[in-house]
């Protein structure tokens, strides 16, 4: 269930094939701009030096096809012809030097793959209201949606119950399920949880799919919250579980 609602969206888990382009460009363009660069050097030089080089840039790509993660090895890889190619363009001119740098900055591809990032969805959650209204409250244990888990430990001294790690699989499976759960049998398990705030925002937990009749999730969409959750503030996002 996680695998498949959670782990196959989180992008250097993806193929490079699957992944949205905006995300694909970001984590290759720097890596197959080297390759390229020590392709060049090797055809310049015949050098077996820059041969082996191209070779484990290959080997990074082939993982790339696997798992977007395994470019990180490519994108090291590239430095050395990148390096060699600005040395070469200092020799023809500021414009070529400038290019040549641009080419080599890791910055570049992740804003261009921006450009071709689709539109956001209407629904979106705004992250950093949801974080104020949990750090102006007490300590305790929160349930909130999986993507603001690790923003939430570092900015707020709260308990997390779920966040984007795949070795958290038994905290992040209890979220998922308390906010499917009928309101009734929601408050008894955020109670077994021990849970003293539930984080809720724009298009969180939408991986769920539409929400069961009569589920927390149904109540919290529909802006009826169930008496047993009490707004932190006059529009809060984030609730006091009555336990």
């Amino acid at each position: 269930m996680l695998e498949r609602l959670w782990l196959a969206r989180v992008a250097e888990a993806q193929p490079l094939f699957v992944a949205p382009l905006d995300r694909a460009i970001g984590y290759v363009g720097l890596a197959l701009v080297g390759l390229g660069a020590t392709a060049w050097q090797w055809r310049q030089s015949r050098a077996v030096e820059w041969a082996v080089l191209a070779a484990f840039h290959l080997a990074a790509l082939a993982l790339a096809l696997v798992q977007l993660r395994g470019i990180y090895a490519g994108t090291l890889l590239a430095a050395p012809a990148l390096a060699a190619l600005i040395a070469e363009a200092r020799q023809r001119g500021p414009l070529v030097l400038a290019a040549a740098w641009i080419a080599s900055a890791g910055l570049v591809y992740p804003a261009l793959g921006g450009l071709a990032a689709p539109k956001p969805e209407a629904a979106q959650c705004d992250g950093g209201a949801v974080l104020a209204q949990l750090a102006a409250q007490p300590a305790g244990t929160v349930a909130a949606p999986i993507d603001l888990g690790a923003y939430a430990l570092a900015e707020t001294r709260h308990r997390i119950l779920a966040a984007p790690y795949h070795r958290n699989a038994e905290g992040n499976l209890a979220v998922y399920r308390l906010v499917d759960l009928p309101v009734a049998r929601a408050q008894a398990e955020a109670g077994r949880l021990r849970i003293d705030y539930l984080a809720d925002c724009g298009g969180a937990w939408d991986e769920l799919g539409a929400p069961p009749a009569g589920s927390l999730r149904a109540a919290l969409r529909a802006g009826t919250p169930p008496e047993w959750l009490t707004p932190v503030a006059a529009g809060a996002s984030v609730y006091r579980v009555a336990r």
